[in-house]
C-alpha cells in the first residue's frame, strides 16, 4: 500500500462528502412518477386478469397503507 499524497487525499474527502449528498438529495415533488396512490395501484393491480399477490399479500398491503 502507497501513501497518498496530501491532494490525492483532499480529491478522496471531497468525493467521499460529494456521494454522501448525493444520497441525502430528494427533489421534484411528491409522487411525480407514481401519480395513484397505493391502494389505487393495489386495487388495479388486484383487477387484472391475473392478480399478482396472494390475499395474505393484499390484505398486508392494504393494512400497511390503511386502505
Amino acid at each position: 500500500m502507497t501513501k497518498l499524497s496530501l491532494d490525492a487525499l483532499k480529491e478522496r474527502a471531497e468525493a467521499v462528502t460529494a456521494e454522501g449528498l448525493m444520497t441525502q438529495i430528494g427533489g421534484g415533488t411528491e409522487n411525480a412518477c407514481h401519480p395513484k396512490t397505493p391502494c389505487d395501484q393495489i386495487n388495479d393491480l388486484q383487477n387484472s386478469p391475473r392478480p399478482p399477490l396472494t390475499p395474505l399479500g393484499e390484505a398486508f398491503l392494504r393494512w400497511w397503507h390503511d386502505c
